[in-house]
């Protein structure tokens, strides 16, 4: 019989490794379990974390987590970072709070997210290991008034914060559910304020992995003036705004950065393809290079179908719904009419 306890520390870590940082975020008391397995499984848990509005919160009491020097920070290889805006409507409603107190509310929820945000940031800037970053931003759901108009939450330089930590490999970016908006609110409606393409752009050398959806986005996001992007493999550009996880089921495109309204999406599809075949020929080892969108047609009762080119093949192929962004979809021929997209707004 094999002693467990025995095992080389090459070994356990590789076996810990298999059951991956989830296994001990369903369960932390799992950690414990043994003390000569600790080091190793708290490395393992370190390395993939995961945080949501809530416990993003709680980390940041933590007083270990209250100072840059902390070194925990040095074990962490992948952040995913997934917000769905306000949730705790019912508490709120509970408490029989007027409009004007929920708007209060909501404000200040909105200023500590933010404020969080930018703890993060500080505290994890100098780590040597992070290399992943996944940031979601779902739009908010009120169920009890679901007809409401979508609420932004997300502060523009607080994404800029997180972009600039360390040298990120993979980058995957979702702001679906919310535009990025000013500290100021006098300059809320300033869309110089607000253009973040080319700050992504400036990154285009480093990843190796891009993933893009934002409610606002132009060409400039897949600009860069080097001759050579050597470590650039997959690049995924999705134009969709669609098959959020509220049940919302309303669908539109992004918008073109600076542009106030979306009729402009097939123009914007066709310049965001141009452009990413540009970017495929400076690309010194391109594996992926795909835009995606949803068809006028595409609304099924298990989600929005989507469609995409691929650059690299001049492949168009559609995708069922809720299938990875990178999956392989059914090619079709293109079709004018539907190729147009649906314009309607949420």
């Amino acid at each position: 019989m094999i002693d467990l306890l025995g095992l080389p520390a090459e070994l356990l870590l590789w076996v810990l490794e298999l059951l991956s940082a989830s296994f001990y975020r369903d369960d932390i008391r799992r950690l414990t379990v043994c003390k000569q397995w600790y080091p190793a499984a708290h490395v393992v848990f370190y390395s993939d974390i995961y945080l949501q509005a809530e416990s993003l919160s709680r980390f940041l009491l933590r007083p270990s987590h209250s100072t840059s020097d902390d070194s925990s920070k040095h074990k962490w290889n992948h952040l995913a970072i997934e917000l769905r805006g306000f949730e705790s409507w019912d508490s709120t409603y509970a408490q029989g709070l007027d409009d004007q107190a929920i708007q209060a509310s909501l404000g200040s929820w909105t200023r500590n997210l933010n404020s969080d945000l930018t703890k993060l940031a500080t505290w994890l800037q100098g780590s040597r290991t992070l290399r992943t970053l996944r940031f979601t931003a779902w739009s908010e759901f009120n169920p009890k008034l679901p007809m409401l108009p979508r609420r932004e939450y997300i502060l523009m330089d607080k994404i800029l914060g997180l972009l600039s930590l360390g040298r990120l490999s993979v980058l995957e970016l979702d702001t679906c559910g919310s535009n990025f908006i000013h500290q100021d609110e006098s300059q809320l409606h300033s869309r110089h304020q607000m253009h973040i393409c080319q700050d992504i752009a400036a990154l285009l050398p480093q990843p190796h992995r891009l993933r893009l959806r934002m409610r606002e986005i132009c060409p400039l996001v897949l600009y860069t003036q080097d001759s050579a992007v050597p470590y650039l493999r997959s690049v995924i550009v999705n134009l969709s705004l669609s098959n959020e996880p509220s049940g919302i089921t309303a669908a539109s495109y992004s918008r073109r950065c600076g542009s106030s309204d979306r009729s402009g999406s097939l123009k914007l599809r066709s310049d965001m393809e141009g452009q990413a075949t540009r970017l495929a020929e400076q690309m010194t080892h391109p594996a992926t290079v795909r835009v995606i969108f949803h068809p006028h047609n595409g609304c099924f009762a298990s989600g929005w179908k989507l469609q995409y080119f691929e650059i690299l093949t001049r492949k168009r192929a559609t995708l069922q719904p809720f299938m990875p962004w990178d999956g392989d979809g059914k090619t079709e021929y293109e079709d004018s009419e539907g190729s147009e997209g649906s314009e309607e707004e949420e």
